[in-house]
């Protein structure tokens, strides 16, 4: 008995079906007994002052700023770049 491409592919795909039943329901097991291996997230204690301050808005509202001093080599390269130019 000969059959078409699109039987063969038909009879294919119902006869893996049972398959791949089987693995979505041992895959969901493994994926349940992960879960349940996991611990809780549980709050301990009282969330850092850096938190509770917002550094970033902080940071924002700055009133000093910092002043970077070169050191005298890079002093002498940036003195020699300006008299060559």
């Amino acid at each position: 008995m000969a059959l078409s491409w699109a039987e063969m592919v038909a009879t294919s795909a119902i006869w893996d079906l049972p398959l791949t039943a089987v693995e979505f329901f041992r895959n969901a097991s493994v994926i349940a007994d992960t879960a349940c291996s996991i611990p809780y997230f549980s709050s301990i204690g009282w969330a850092p002052a850096a938190k509770l301050r917002r550094p970033s808005l902080t940071m924002a509202c700055a009133k000093t700023v910092a002043v970077v001093v070169p050191s005298p080599a890079t002093s002498l390269v940036f003195s020699a770049t300006c008299l060559t130019s």
